[in-house]
């Protein structure tokens, strides 16, 4: 299997429509990022299964800022459109099969309970800053 190239036309449905992909955000001007191709088509290799793209930061600068990355190159890893592993690094093929493997042994379930939990703990966070009775509740005489 190849790696695909991912442009702000196609990002979304291939996340969307793919059990899990992997991606490589680089550049033709950093060396990093022909280490990391050249990682992700010996990987894609071994894990027929999977979809395995590339997308050039420089030219689609909108899918880098969207994911606020900011250096070049970055490995990032999605599961059911859910971004598991978003990194600046260059692992080696070993070190890349073995977040693979992990990445494929998730329970999902449990990964949307805790976005979810993570959610409303944000919210209630916000709560607290925005109506100052929600510090101290309501019957508090302070």
């Amino acid at each position: 299997m190849t790696t695909i190239d991912l442009k702000q036309d196609n990002f979304e449905s291939t996340v969307r429509n793919s059990a899990m992909v992997v991606v490589g955000f680089c550049a033709p001007s950093y060396a990093d990022g022909d280490a990391l191709l050249s990682t992700l088509q010996a990987t894609a290799e071994k894990f027929p299964d999977l979809v395995f793209g590339k997308v050039n930061g420089e030219e689609e600068r909108g899918l880098a800022e969207m994911f606020g990355i900011e250096s070049l190159p970055v490995l990032m890893i999605f599961r059911d459109s859910i971004v598991l592993y978003s990194e600046p690094v260059v692992p080696d093929a070993e070190q890349l099969e073995r977040i693979l493997r992990r990445a494929s042994a998730l329970d999902m379930d449990k990964v949307r309970e805790d976005i979810a939990e993570e959610a409303r703990a944000r919210e209630a966070r916000n709560m607290r800053l925005v109506c100052p009775t929600m510090r101290r509740g309501p019957m508090d005489s302070r």
